[in-house]
């Protein structure tokens, strides 16, 4: 049993925004080569996080409540930006349809407050059965900051441990009894709200669990059917 890492940093020949990567990726969950799969779906221009002012150095804001799907009137930067975000998010949305239609066991994460979660997509699949959502803290697992996420699976069962992981502090980690780390402003490293793009090891060892055991209840159901009359 295997695992790849698709990020388009491997290579363009891993971005999802291509019509043949994503054919390919299409191709493996009908033929059943997927029995997992896992989006980490990019939040850049879905973030809440993105609030300056236009004419700011630091990010503007891209989409609101009323347009989720990209404020009108943007400069040709922040359009592109929007643009690569539905085109990636839509793709995403079709590879989590089709994952759930053939039972191939999934989950997405973005922040708790991501526009993502917005979207009409989005909003249909969460009416699914086996679909069930997660809020979490990235504190409860011993980061400095908060970082609220929403954690969203599918044929999986959600890992009892995370109804224990949100943080109802209020500056004040529930946690550790430290104050949170703020994760704004930006440095030479880049902006600091990229230190939540890598998931605490506790995080993932929970999720991972949970996905062995889904699988493994599903190969033994598999079984049983094979021996009955």
């Amino acid at each position: 049993m295997g695992v790849i890492a698709w990020d388009w940093q491997h290579g363009e020949h891993f971005n999802l925004l291509h019509d043949d990567v994503f054919r390919t990726l299409k191709g493996w969950l009908r033929s059943r080569a997927i029995w997992g799969i896992w989006f980490g779906t990019p939040c850049e221009s879905f973030t809440q996080a993105r609030r300056a002012p236009p004419g700011s150095r630091m990010p503007c804001r891209l989409r609101s409540a009323e347009h989720v799907r990209g404020l009108p009137d943007l400069l040709p930067k922040d359009q592109e930006a929007v643009r690569r975000g539905n085109l990636l998010a839509d793709r995403v949305a079709a590879l989590q349809s089709l994952a759930a239609d053939l039972k191939v066991l999934g989950g997405e994460e973005n922040p708790g407050s991501s526009w993502l979660w917005k979207l009409r997509s989005r909003a249909t699949f969460a009416e699914r059965p086996q679909v069930s959502d997660s809020i979490i803290d990235y504190c409860a697992f011993g980061t400095p900051y908060r970082a609220r996420t929403r954690i969203r699976l599918w044929q999986v069962r959600p890992p009892t441990a995370l109804a224990k992981c949100k943080c109802s502090g209020r500056g004040i980690c529930t946690f550790s009894g430290k104050p949170h780390e703020q994760l704004t402003g930006a440095s030479k490293a880049g902006f600091a709200t990229r230190k939540k793009n890598c998931y605490p090891s506790g995080l993932c060892c929970h999720l991972a669990t949970a996905f062995v055991g889904a699988h493994n209840n599903n190969r033994t159901c598999r079984r049983w059917e094979l021996f009955k009359p």
